[in-house]
């Protein structure tokens, strides 16, 4: 079985300036549903039939990271292509007071945990990256890139020799999409100096405790605070099993393929 966690939000975020920029914000439905579909029923993409899904948002409570107001009319096609999901895959959602890349990870532990052969994480977000390789099950898809990436590619560009230890080089670093400064004067060099010593089997715990230790003073509190927004939770309560996908209206898509289903389903 192969369960594809999808980050919800992020795949509706590129949607929406997709959109804008083809000059038609109405369209943001329209590539939203487009890509859903290529990833339920590619079975070449993951190298076998996705059977299982889930598609998790933002809830009210997420992580205030000073990004700025979101476009008039965001929150109205959002709500669109929410409503959308269900009917079309037959993915449950999953919107609890929390960020969705925290939901989809406690998603991928908990599939690691039963039957699942292969769990794919649907982002575009680069902290997701840090579940790749868990259990040898979870891999990374980069909607941004269209493709699967792999746990080396991961380390070479963050410095890092395991990605589970991601989280903290970004708190070290700073990540300006997500407002995060980082420990001061220390880039992208200094990271990877500090995080070469760190072999792939050492816990994230074990890495975040010995670099504390060489944060400046000054700056512990702040990247103690940044931790908190890099690493990923995956202990939220209430996350839900990925349910079975069953495509909407099968006939029609048997019949005539992805962009009549798609049309069936913008009319939803």
């Amino acid at each position: 079985m192969i369960a594809l966690l999808l980050d919800a939000n992020s795949l509706f975020a590129r949607s929406w300036f997709a959109a804008e920029k083809s000059g038609n914000p109405a369209n943001t439905k329209q590539f939203f549903i487009r890509t859903l579909l290529v990833l339920v029923t590619d079975r070449y993409k993951f190298d076998g039939q996705v059977t299982h899904g889930l598609a998790c948002w933002d809830g009210q409570a997420k992580n205030d990271k000073g990004r700025a107001p979101k476009p008039e009319g965001y929150y109205a096609a959002m709500d669109q292509c929410q409503k959308a999901v269900e009917p079309i895959t037959g993915m449950k959602h999953c919107c609890l007071q929390t960020e969705a890349e925290d939901q989809v990870a406690t998603a991928a532990w908990n599939c690691c945990q039963g039957l699942f052969e292969k769990v794919i994480i649907a982002s575009g977000d680069k902290d997701l990256k840090q579940i790749s390789g868990m259990f040898g099950k979870v891999r990374y898809y980069c909607l941004n890139k269209k493709d699967l990436i792999n746990d080396r590619m991961i380390c070479a560009k963050y410095g890092v020799n395991h990605p589970s230890h991601l989280g903290v080089a970004l708190a070290m670093m700073g990540d300006s999409v997500d407002n995060i400064g980082g420990v001061p004067k220390w880039g992208a060099v200094k990271v990877r100096k500090l995080m070469e010593g760190f072999s792939p089997d050492v816990k994230l715990e074990d890495v975040a405790a010995e670099i504390l230790e060489k944060v400046p003073h000054p700056h512990k509190m702040k990247f103690l605070h940044d931790l908190e927004l890099t690493v990923l939770n995956t202990e939220v309560e209430g996350v839900p099993r990925p349910s079975e996908i069953e495509i909407g209206d099968m006939n029609v898509f048997a019949d005539h393929g992805l962009e009549v289903l798609m049309q069936y389903a913008v009319g939803l």
